[in-house]
Parts: C-alpha cells; structure tokens; sequence
C-alpha cells in the first residue's frame, strides 16, 4: 500500500491530484450533481447494468452460504449498498466479488448430480481442451473481424476525430484573435479542450470543477434551467462555447440579451 501510495505521486499535476480529489469528494454539492455518484437509473441503462452484475454474484453465495467466508459476506454487502446508492461503484461490485461467487458456482455445479451441472461443467472443459483448435482458432478470427468492421464503419472512434471534439469549431476560434482574452462561457464539457486547443484563456467553468468556487456550478444550472436572474451569473462573459441543443445553448439563444 506504501508503495502504491507513492507511485500515485508520479502524474502529470503530481501532489496537486491528491488536492483535487479530495476538494472534489468533500463538496457535496458537486457530489451530488455528479452523474457517476448518483444512484442507477433504467434512463441512462445503470440499472440494468446493476440487476445483470446481482444476478451472477447473489445467486453462487447464497447457494452456498454455509462455505462462505465472514469477510466476503460483508464485502459482498458492501459494494451491493454501494453500487445501489452509485453507479460507479457497479464495477467493483462486479471485479471483487463475481469471480470469488463464479468459484463457489463452479463448487457447487461439481458436487452437484443433475444433470443440467454436469452437462455445464462438461461443455466448459470441451472448450478448455479445444483452446489451441478450431473453436479457438475461430473466436480469435471473430474478433478480430468484428473489431475491424467497428472501427472502419465509423462505429468505434479512435483518437480525437470530429466525431468527439467540435473541430470546425475550435478552427474558427484560432481565428479570431479578438476572442483570446475575452473570459467566455463554455460547453462544460469542451471548455478544457478549448483551453488546451486555442490560445483562449479565460473559462467560465470546465470539468475539474472543484477548482472553481460552487457558486459557478450553481450559476451554471440556473443558465440550464433558464432560471429568473441567470443573466447576471453570465454579464461578465463576452461570448460563448457551447453544443447546439443544449440547455444552456436554448437559453442563451432565446434570450434578448445574447
């Protein structure tokens, strides 16, 4: 853990890292407007996600509950309440606890007699022992197939395309020199990507928003939810970044004053 703890250090912001992370988790406000920390939703298909990583975890151990260690009972607990109070904890549900509950399956499929067990015990050996065969040979050909019929249909993005970042865009604005030192507010989203592709400096707000005081974060709500008022949050801004579509885009559109 000591060891681990000090390689952390090596990253590009070093210590500063630490910092953020904590100013980030101890800001309630931030916490909980933060998609990952919310609990899981049919919306956004995290619950699904949470029913499906259950299924395969609850089931082993309760077949099996008298071989069960103490310590695992409660990690099991542990990350399902997690998982259930947010999203992002779903993996850890699933990379701690499955494979321990996929061993107790595999226990308890092996001493059982029925039929349907064995028969699974003895399908997945058959796919063990053909690794090196056709079986093999062909899920490697599979894959790699599926894999390049993603990326070449445009499905799969790699790197930076026009697809993932506003390109056209951020080309307009290296052109417009007037607009470098003017503060703007910008998508939440591409207001880092703007600081780093232009020679634009001032942002209203971007994603490592526990840099900026919680009243932006506010503001930038109100600006969503078009709230009475939210024309004051922005009268410092000269110009904005932001999605077509979006909230904040809407309201600015609609407004008399942008």
């Amino acid at each position: 853990m000591a060891v681990t703890t000090l390689f952390t250090l090596f990253n590009p912001w070093g210590v500063n890292l630490h910092q953020y992370l904590f100013a980030f988790l101890s800001n309630s406000f931030i916490i909980g407007r933060t998609s990952d920390f919310q609990p899981p939703d049919f919306s956004d298909q995290t619950l699904p996600a949470l029913l499906i990583v259950l299924c395969f975890v609850w089931p082993p151990l309760l077949i099996r509950f008298r071989q069960v260690l103490l310590v695992l009972w409660v990690l099991a607990i542990r990350l399902t309440i997690s998982a259930c109070l947010s999203v992002r904890n779903i993996p850890f549900l699933g990379i701690l606890v499955l494979p321990i509950a996929a061993g107790h399956l595999q226990q308890w499929l092996s001493a059982s007699s029925h039929k349907i067990p064995n028969a699974v015990l003895q399908s997945s050996k058959r796919m063990e022992y053909d690794k090196i065969g056709k079986t093999g040979w062909l899920s490697v050909v599979a894959i790699l197939t599926l894999s390049i019929l993603l990326v070449s249909g445009g499905i799969m993005r790699v790197g930076l395309t026009g697809k993932a970042v506003p390109t056209a865009a951020i080309r307009w604005v290296k052109d417009q020199d007037n607009l470098n030192e003017l503060p703007v507010f910008a998508d939440f989203l591409t207001a880092g990507y703007l600081l780093y592709a232009t020679p634009v400096k001032k942002v209203y707000l971007h994603a490592l928003n526990a840099n900026y005081p919680v009243s932006r974060l506010q503001a930038w709500i109100r600006v969503a939810n078009n709230e009475t008022g939210w024309e004051n949050d922005i009268q410092d801004m000269d110009w904005a970044f932001l999605l077509s579509g979006s909230p904040q885009a809407d309201t600015l559109i609609e407004s008399s004053c942008w």
